[in-house]
C-alpha cells in the first residue's frame, strides 16, 4: 500500500527556492576563508577556561 504525501503550501514556496547567480558563483570558488575571533584570541589562549569575566576585557584589566 502507498504512503500519502500532504504538503502544505508553504512546502510548495520552499521547493521553488533556487540560489541566485551570486550563491552559485561563490559555491563554485575553489578557496574562500572564514576568520572567527573569540575572546580567547585576545588572552593568548586556544581553549577558554570559562574563568574570565567578560567585563575585565572592556576596562582593558586582562
Amino acid at each position: 500500500m502507498g504512503t500519502l504525501l500532504v504538503i502544505s503550501e508553504q512546502e510548495k514556496k520552499l521547493v521553488r527556492v533556487v540560489p541566485s547567480e551570486r550563491q552559485m558563483r561563490h559555491q563554485k570558488l575553489e578557496f574562500y576563508g572564514f576568520l572567527h575571533f573569540t575572546i580567547n584570541t585576545f588572552t593568548d589562549r586556544e581553549w577558554g577556561g570559562g574563568h574570565r569575566i567578560p567585563l575585565c576585557f572592556l576596562s582593558g584589566a586582562f
